[in-house]
């Protein structure tokens, strides 16, 4: 795989993102950290990794049953696997009856797939490459591109940018890319057993009082999101929302250097709201075909001089991360919001705000991930009600005027929606901060 970070972390005591990925942004948090290429290969060299990911079956199974259940549209295809790692998506591919099987891999790891590739009898169909997908030169075009790039929350730390890459420079018209869509889901979440683990815990400690360390707890819990859970279906809050829907096929990396998705959820039952859960699915389409930038232009006399290369038959496979599905490394990622027990909500509360994912300035890999709660607004400069900790270089209006006395704009000042009561245990905590840098 091509972003040693992504993998590195992979491990079973390392599955949290870095702190480039917050909740809320700290200014000293801002500024990412750049992975040196030495780390990176050094990384892949590690098979723990790797057997992490292998004992993952709702993944591995997934890519099998897409590969080799589709042999039709594999049969004597020249295939490209991005990032092979050991392999695995290769060996899929020359199973399912590829007459050529590319596998690209930028670490040392290139030597274990030959050695495995050798050891399974495909040395005559699948040539690994070493060396960064951006980098390496193949000897022909390719009819499908597979590759495992998917990252926390599907982009954070994903290599998505050297798929793309190849589907732009390698793959022909007609091609398919797989997985061909992925999309990410939000949802706001009940963690009782997560809040008295990580926050209640520190109340009683053997008998002894630690609570004095709350608000430091709450502040790094509240730093990045956190993967290390398994949120149940039954846990969520609200129906879930879609917040970006991808075709793997036809976007560019400049449309997902920044995401934002405005979002009103609806509560279905009286619970406790703590924050929100993020996942993601992708789906392997054997149908969905490659259409590039000069077929676009030239229309379907281009597609049909190229050949169309959509199998008649085939399935439709998906893998997905949600709650309730069967647990994948990945798991979901969590967001916890500012309260000391969480927010009571009913069928009555609706949350509204905005959802963002935003690319680091000197790592398109690295993600920013923000919720904003207040009022629903198509400009995101015009977000008055930010629980990111960033004060806005702005006037105040009446508006946010209203909301520095724990209110949303129109609402009574001792309004108890769950809009507003979000605001005022916001307001507490960062007058809590103040106090404490006071004294």
């Amino acid at each position: 795989m091509e972003e040693p970070s992504r993998k590195r972390q992979r491990n079973e005591s390392e599955l949290a993102p870095s702190g480039n990925s917050s909740y809320p942004p700290d200014a000293s948090q801002k500024k990412p950290k750049t992975v040196a290429a030495e780390d990176y290969f050094e990384s892949y060299e590690d098979l723990g990794v790797h057997h992490l990911m292998l004992r993952d079956r709702p993944r591995s199974e997934a890519y099998r049953k897409a590969i080799e259940g589709n042999k039709e549209a594999f049969q004597g295809k020249v295939v490209l696997d991005v990032g092979t790692g050991t392999g695995l998506l290769a060996m899929f591919a020359a199973r399912a009856g590829a007459k050529k099987v590319y596998a690209v891999e930028g670490s040392n790891m290139a030597n274990v797939a030959q050695l495995l590739v050798e050891k399974n009898g495909f040395a005559d169909r699948i040539q690994v490459i070493k060396g960064r997908m951006e980098e390496v030169e193949l000897p022909e075009k390719v009819d499908i591109i597979v590759s495992e790039w998917m990252g926390f929350y599907l982009l954070h730390e994903s290599m998505l940018d050297s798929v793309l890459y190849a589907r732009d420079k390698w793959l022909n018209e007609g091609g398919l890319v797989f997985p061909s869509r992925s999309r990410i889901f939000l949802a706001p979440v009940n963690l009782d057993s997560y809040y008295e683990e990580h926050v209640t815990f520190w109340e009683d400690v053997y008998g002894l009082d630690y609570s004095a360390l709350l608000p430091a707890v709450k502040a790094q819990l509240m730093a990045q999101p956190e993967i290390q859970i398994t949120v149940e279906k039954e846990q969520l809050l609200s129906h879930p929302l879609l917040v970006k829907d991808i075709d793997c096929l036809s976007v560019s990396p400049q449309q997902l250097r920044r995401i934002k998705r405005n979002f009103e959820l609806p509560i279905l039952r009286d619970d406790t709201m703590h924050g929100f859960c993020v996942w993601f699915d992708v789906t392997f389409d054997p149908h969905h075909t490659y259409k590039s930038k000069s077929q676009a232009v030239q229309g379907s006399d281009a597609a049909a001089d190229s050949g169309d290369m959509r199998p008649t038959g085939g399935q439709v496979v998906v893998l997905s991360t949600a709650p309730g599905e069967k647990p994948t490394h990945w798991k979901q990622t969590f967001i916890l919001l500012p309260a000391d027990r969480g927010f009571p909500v009913n069928p009555d509360t609706t949350i509204t705000g905005s959802m963002a994912m935003t690319t680091a300035d000197d790592n398109s890999r690295l993600y920013d991930l923000s919720i904003d709660l207040g009022e629903l607004d198509p400009d995101p400069a015009a977000d008055t009600t930010s629980l990111n900790g960033v004060e806005e270089e702005k006037e105040v209006e009446p508006e946010a005027e209203a909301v520095e006395e724990g209110a949303m704009p129109g609402h009574e000042k001792d309004c108890q929606c769950g809009k507003c009561r979000l605001i005022r245990a916001y307001l507490a905590m960062e007058e809590g901060r103040e106090g404490d840098t006071l004294g």
